[in-house]
């Protein structure tokens, strides 16, 4: 717990003084412009996705079977919609899509940004894990 308060106190400090993002980015648009380009479509299937897979997932802790239709549904149906989001996202026309194809083009930096996202996230967990598995 205490390793935790110190890396989120030095990351907040780091953040204060070494972060100076520009002042004005959409300096040319209004709000309303740049909430007409997002792809809600897209978000629509990944928060449908998402819950889909969650809820599959998370049901069999609480009694319910591993090969219950209601395990099994809401897991193949949150892939599908996966896989229908990436086509879409990547067949998307919207100036703003989810994930935007540069950012595959890239693969290098990409993964190194996954693995860094990642790290940031188990890396609590881990060290303060109290019983021994």
């Amino acid at each position: 717990m205490i390793l935790g308060d110190i890396s989120g106190a030095v990351a907040l400090v780091g953040t204060v003084f070494a972060y100076h993002p520009p002042r004005q980015v959409y300096i040319d648009r209004t709000k309303k412009d740049i909430l007409l380009e997002l792809e809600y479509v897209g978000l629509f299937m990944y928060t449908t996705n998402i819950s889909l897979l969650f809820l599959g997932l998370g049901w069999p802790g609480s009694g319910v079977p591993w090969n219950s239709a209601k395990v099994i549904a809401p897991i193949v149906t949150g892939g599908v919609i996966l896989i229908l989001t990436a086509v879409s996202d990547f067949c998307s026309i919207s100036k703003r899509p989810l994930s935007a194809p540069r950012l595959f083009r890239n693969f290098r930096g990409y993964a190194s940004l996954l693995i860094v996202n990642f790290a940031s996230g188990a890396g609590p967990s881990v060290c303060t894990q109290t019983k021994t598995l």
